[in-house]
Protein backbone atom coordinates (compact mmCIF):
# COMPACT_ATOMS: atom_id res chain seq x y z
CA UNK A 1 0.00 0.00 0.00
CA UNK A 2 1.81 3.25 -1.04
CA UNK A 3 1.11 6.81 0.95
CA UNK A 4 -1.78 7.62 -0.82
CA UNK A 5 -3.83 4.76 0.05
CA UNK A 6 -3.04 4.59 3.24
CA UNK A 7 -3.95 8.11 4.02
CA UNK A 8 -7.04 7.91 2.33
CA UNK A 9 -8.47 5.45 5.15
CA UNK A 10 -7.13 7.90 7.94
CA UNK A 11 -10.68 9.58 8.02
CA UNK A 12 -12.75 6.70 8.23
CA UNK A 13 -10.45 5.39 11.20
CA UNK A 14 -10.85 8.63 12.67
CA UNK A 15 -14.98 8.54 12.22
CA UNK A 16 -14.75 4.82 13.82
CA UNK A 17 -12.80 5.56 16.76
CA UNK A 18 -14.84 9.26 16.84
CA UNK A 19 -17.83 6.99 16.86
CA UNK A 20 -16.77 4.92 20.13
CA UNK A 21 -15.84 8.19 21.89
CA UNK A 22 -18.86 9.85 21.24
CA UNK A 23 -20.66 6.49 23.14
CA UNK A 24 -18.36 6.63 26.29
CA UNK A 25 -20.08 7.57 29.10
CA UNK A 26 -19.11 9.90 31.85
CA UNK A 27 -18.72 6.99 34.62
CA UNK A 28 -16.54 5.04 31.88
CA UNK A 29 -13.38 7.44 32.08
CA UNK A 30 -11.69 5.95 34.97
CA UNK A 31 -12.45 2.34 33.48
CA UNK A 32 -9.67 -0.33 32.55
CA UNK A 33 -8.68 -0.80 29.10
CA UNK A 34 -6.86 -3.72 27.77
CA UNK A 35 -3.57 -1.38 27.45
CA UNK A 36 -2.84 -2.44 30.76
CA UNK A 37 -1.34 0.66 32.26
CA UNK A 38 -4.25 3.35 30.88
CA UNK A 39 -7.64 3.93 31.83
CA UNK A 40 -10.35 5.11 29.34
CA UNK A 41 -9.43 8.88 29.58
CA UNK A 42 -5.48 8.41 29.52
CA UNK A 43 -6.19 5.92 26.11
CA UNK A 44 -8.36 8.80 25.17
CA UNK A 45 -5.77 11.15 26.17
CA UNK A 46 -2.69 9.68 24.57
CA UNK A 47 -4.61 9.47 21.13
CA UNK A 48 -5.77 12.95 21.46
CA UNK A 49 -1.63 14.01 21.91
CA UNK A 50 -0.93 11.98 18.65
CA UNK A 51 -2.87 13.85 16.61
CA UNK A 52 -2.40 17.16 18.33
CA UNK A 53 1.12 16.38 17.04
CA UNK A 54 0.45 15.50 13.41
CA UNK A 55 -0.21 19.02 12.29
CA UNK A 56 2.87 19.97 13.19
CA UNK A 57 4.97 17.59 11.68
CA UNK A 58 3.41 17.12 8.27
CA UNK A 59 4.26 21.00 8.61
CA UNK A 60 7.74 20.13 8.41
CA UNK A 61 8.66 21.13 12.46
CA UNK A 62 10.68 19.25 14.75
CA UNK A 63 9.81 17.59 17.73
CA UNK A 64 11.78 20.44 19.46
CA UNK A 65 9.80 23.08 18.08
CA UNK A 66 6.61 21.52 18.83
CA UNK A 67 8.19 21.26 22.51
CA UNK A 68 6.43 20.29 25.53
CA UNK A 69 3.08 22.11 24.89
CA UNK A 70 1.22 18.14 24.39
CA UNK A 71 2.49 16.36 27.75
CA UNK A 72 0.42 15.46 30.56
CA UNK A 73 -3.62 16.46 30.15
CA UNK A 74 -4.58 17.17 26.64
CA UNK A 75 -8.39 16.90 27.37
CA UNK A 76 -9.19 19.07 29.95
CA UNK A 77 -13.06 19.45 31.35
CA UNK A 78 -14.46 18.14 28.03
CA UNK A 79 -12.43 14.92 26.40
CA UNK A 80 -15.16 14.43 23.68
CA UNK A 81 -14.99 18.02 22.09
CA UNK A 82 -11.07 18.14 22.52
CA UNK A 83 -11.26 15.08 20.98
CA UNK A 84 -13.66 16.09 18.45
CA UNK A 85 -11.69 19.46 17.12
CA UNK A 86 -8.61 17.59 17.32
CA UNK A 87 -9.24 14.81 15.27
CA UNK A 88 -10.40 17.50 13.00
CA UNK A 89 -7.35 19.40 12.71
CA UNK A 90 -5.25 16.38 12.09
CA UNK A 91 -7.88 15.03 9.29
CA UNK A 92 -7.28 18.67 7.81
CA UNK A 93 -3.60 18.23 7.68
CA UNK A 94 -2.95 14.87 6.61
CA UNK A 95 -5.72 16.10 4.06
CA UNK A 96 -2.83 18.38 2.38
CA UNK A 97 -0.18 16.13 3.65
CA UNK A 98 2.82 15.24 0.79
CA UNK A 99 2.67 11.69 0.15
CA UNK A 100 6.31 11.99 -0.79
CA UNK A 101 7.60 13.84 2.10
CA UNK A 102 9.14 13.40 5.40
CA UNK A 103 8.20 13.80 9.11
CA UNK A 104 10.49 14.60 12.55
CA UNK A 105 9.80 11.64 14.79
CA UNK A 106 11.29 10.35 17.59
CA UNK A 107 12.45 7.72 15.28
CA UNK A 108 13.84 10.52 13.29
CA UNK A 109 13.37 11.01 9.63
CA UNK A 110 10.88 8.69 8.76
CA UNK A 111 8.66 8.86 4.96
CA UNK A 112 4.83 10.42 5.79
CA UNK A 113 3.66 7.07 4.24
CA UNK A 114 4.94 5.38 7.51
CA UNK A 115 3.98 7.98 9.72
CA UNK A 116 0.94 7.22 7.94
CA UNK A 117 0.37 3.88 8.90
CA UNK A 118 1.46 4.45 12.26
CA UNK A 119 -1.61 6.60 12.88
CA UNK A 120 -3.56 4.39 11.22
CA UNK A 121 -2.97 1.52 13.26
CA UNK A 122 -2.84 3.68 16.73
CA UNK A 123 -6.30 4.69 15.55
CA UNK A 124 -7.93 1.02 14.93
CA UNK A 125 -6.52 -0.57 17.51
CA UNK A 126 -6.56 2.02 20.25
CA UNK A 127 -10.39 2.55 18.74
CA UNK A 128 -10.55 -0.82 19.79
CA UNK A 129 -9.42 -0.69 23.00
CA UNK A 130 -11.44 2.45 23.67
CA UNK A 131 -14.54 0.49 22.69
CA UNK A 132 -13.61 -2.54 25.10
CA UNK A 133 -12.51 -0.48 28.20
CA UNK A 134 -16.05 1.63 27.82
CA UNK A 135 -18.07 -1.52 27.04
CA UNK A 136 -19.42 0.60 24.20
CA UNK A 137 -18.67 -2.83 22.18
Amino acid sequence: MDARETIALLPEAARATSAVVDRITDEAWSWPTPCDEWDVRDLLNHLTSEHLWAPHLLRGETLEQVGDRYDGDVLGADPRDTWRRTIAASMLAWGSADPDGRVHTSMGLIPVGVYAIQMLTDLTVHGWDLAKGARTA
